[in-house]
């Protein structure tokens, strides 16, 4: 709101030279009537001291949508100076995960009215961001907070390793080597998805994992028996050449699994099966690029296949699971070569058969371990050696038999579930516990998977 005073300046005199006003403001009465009728109003506006961000401000936004922050300059009393027009810049930007940074959009504005408008602000993640506002000479503010919430996921992307479980292009898709299916997120039942790809490239053989960078919108495939990663736009169909290629062949990277993309630190994780590492590699690395870490030896994983990595950005560690290793091994984010693991996490009493899938909930604190012999364990992420699960759901109304694939939207508190025995993709609640059914699944002839691999979401 604003306050403004209004000074009367011309005071009314008794006029003793014919009815002539004679007063030190030089106002005089020229209608005879000894009434002072000329007055001078003057609105004086406030000078600024600091400012404010008003109290209906919005505090969160979608990442990367544009959105506007407004910042008032205010005198001593907190009153609106409407006459100013300095400039308020938004310093000291820095992200609760990514670290430092800077909004898209002007960082600097000349007040207007009093009111500095920045319009064309967004951030690129899903995390808390605080920030400074300056200006020169006035009492600025400090540690401001938003936060920016998770884009819905739109797309569910399911790999099928090959044409058919005997590999001979007799499958639902007539390719020997695997596709990649695209569906609706709430697709249910035996359903077509929306598109489907596959490649005649030499190095597209078994295609295995997946991963997806919120970046450029492309789905990064792994090709287990081609030794390279594969990238193509969500929206690819049917027969198709990669947008491009990472074939780091001056490495000894064998039978590449599942994908996880670090879109924080731009980064991409490759676990390999067949060397038994996880390779680290800049995000937008292509053709013979030199990894930027390669984690593994006989102090890390002890020979275990590698298959996936879960991270923990506030912890700065991450949880690494491989099928036939009976625990989950942790480490810190950053660590490379032959490392021993902070510390591990199995069952109790019985470790897992082969903990084929992991995904780490920041948002629940929990970490969730996909077990081949058919069941989801949920662990305390703190957790270390052999400890019970929180929850565990398996059994035979499960419907579970050799799950592979799994991950979990925020936006519906759902984990989806790809078994390559039944030839289903099934979506339970992150909640369930025991022998329960799940929500909904996907499979048949007209979902062209028979044997899926892997599972991501997309938007």
């Amino acid at each position: 709101m604003t306050f403004r005073s209004k000074v009367l300046l011309a005071l009314a005199l008794t006029a003793c030279n014919g009815g002539e006003d004679t007063d030190d403001t030089g106002l005089t009465d020229d209608t005879g009537t000894g009434e002072d009728t000329d007055t001078e109003d003057t609105d004086v506006a406030p000078e600024p001291a600091a400012l404010d961000i008003p109290d209906a401000q919005l505090t969160s936004a979608p990442e990367e949508e544009v959105f506007t922050l407004v910042v008032h300059l205010v005198d001593a009393n907190g009153a609106l100076a409407s006459d100013a027009t300095n400039e308020v810049t938004l310093t000291g930007i820095e992200g609760s995960i990514s670290g430092a940074g800077d909004f898209s959009g002007t960082l600097t504005r000349a007040a207007v009215g009093g009111i500095a408008t920045f319009d064309d602000l967004s951030w690129p993640h899903p995390e808390t961001v605080t920030f400074d506002v300056t200006a020169t000479d006035l009492t600025g503010i400090d540690d401001e907070v938003l936060t920016f919430s998770a884009k819905p996921f739109t797309h569910l992307v399911v790999t099928q390793q090959s044409g058919d479980e005997g590999g001979d292009g007799s499958g639902p898709v007539a390719d020997a080597n695997g596709h990649v299916t695209v569906f609706d997120i709430a697709a249910t039942g035996d359903v077509a998805p929306l598109n489907y790809f596959y490649s005649t490239i030499e190095a597209w053989e078994y295609p295995w994992g997946i991963g997806f960078d919120e970046a450029t919108g492309e789905i990064l495939v792994s090709l287990y028996d081609g030794q390279a990663v594969a990238r193509y736009p969500l929206d690819t169909q049917g027969v198709a050449t990669p947008t491009s290629m990472l074939t780091p062949s001056s490495t000894d990277m064998e039978g590449p699994s599942r994908i996880t993309t670090d879109q924080y630190h731009n980064e991409i994780y490759v676990p390999t099966e067949d060397d038994a590492k996880v390779y680290v590699f800049a995000r937008d690395a292509i053709d013979d690029a030199t990894p930027l870490r390669v984690l593994g030896g006989d102090l890390s994983f002890d020979g275990d296949a590698v298959d996936q990595v879960a991270i923990d950005y506030a912890n700065d560690e991450i949880f690494v699971v491989g099928y036939g290793a009976g625990e989950v091994f942790v480490f810190n984010r950053t660590d490379d070569g032959n490392v021993a693991p902070k510390r591990t996490i199995t069952t109790s009493p019985n470790p897992f058969d082969g903990s084929a899938a992991v995904v780490f909930v920041a948002e629940h604190n929990e970490l969730i371990v996909l077990d081949y012999d058919g069941a989801i364990y949920t662990f305390d992420p703190a957790s270390s050696g052999a400890v019970a699960p929180t929850r565990k759901v398996a059994g035979p109304t499960t419907g579970l038999s050799g799950p592979s694939g799994l991950a979990w939207d925020p936006t519906t508190d759902e984990l989806f579930v790809a078994d390559q025995d039944t030839g289903t993709v099934s979506v339970f609640n992150r909640t369930d516990d025991g022998d329960v059914a799940p929500k909904r699944t996907i499979s048949g002839t007209n979902a062209v998977f028979t044997s899926p691999s892997d599972v991501i979401l997309a938007r």
